[in-house]
């Protein structure tokens, strides 16, 4: 966890823990860290980068979005990441914050009950399937007028890939952008 810059209170706060997985069928051992996403489902991420898998999922129910009740609570931002590590990033830096698991997970986002007085920040993936998602928000926070703000992940391909390669430059980055945001929000009351 600490190689992909998540501190040790994040971790234990979110009950990120290791297993080891062996895959009879493939003869395949995955050695992963698990992240819990719901109370019957987990995601679990292969440590060893030379393993073909390099990641697993498994449920016993519907996938849903990590850290889900960051959407209800009284913080009056919530960032809306992809990857689960990409929200454990921003959570390291105490930013209140939803991975949905994957881009294809909008969809679930916009149908969850969410704090629509909360300004949200998309902070998905720069890649062509985390900007074709990112428009969709856009539209919905448009539609529904819900207030919200861009995240660019530091040029990096991710909010994680970002914490990792330039802690520094990530934390004033998001620290600067939600200073901007809340001082729209108080020239708004």
């Amino acid at each position: 966890m600490l190689s992909r810059g998540i501190d040790l209170a994040t971790a234990n706060r979110f009950g990120l823990g290791f297993n080891s997985f062996y895959f009879e069928k493939t003869n395949t051992r995955l050695n992963a860290i698990t992240i819990p996403l719901s109370k019957n489902c987990f995601s679990a991420r292969n440590i060893n980068p030379n393993e073909e898998m390099r990641y697993y999922k498994t449920k016993d129910s519907d996938v849903d979005i990590f850290n889900k009740q960051a959407m209800t609570n009284k913080q009056p931002i919530c960032a809306i990441t992809e990857g689960e590590f990409d929200c454990l990033s921003f959570e390291t830096l105490n930013v209140n914050c939803v991975g949905l698991g994957s881009a294809n997970n909008v969809n679930l986002f916009i149908e969850s009950e969410k704090d629509k007085n909360k300004t949200f920040i998309i902070a998905l993936d720069n890649d062509e399937a985390g900007q074709k998602w990112a428009q969709k928000l856009k539209e919905y926070f448009k539609e529904n007028k819900i207030k919200f703000a861009e995240f660019d992940n530091c040029g990096y391909k991710d909010p994680n890939e970002a914490l990792v390669k330039d802690k520094s430059a990530f934390s004033k980055s998001i620290f600067s952008l939600i200073k901007k945001l809340e001082k729209q929000n108080n020239a708004e009351m």
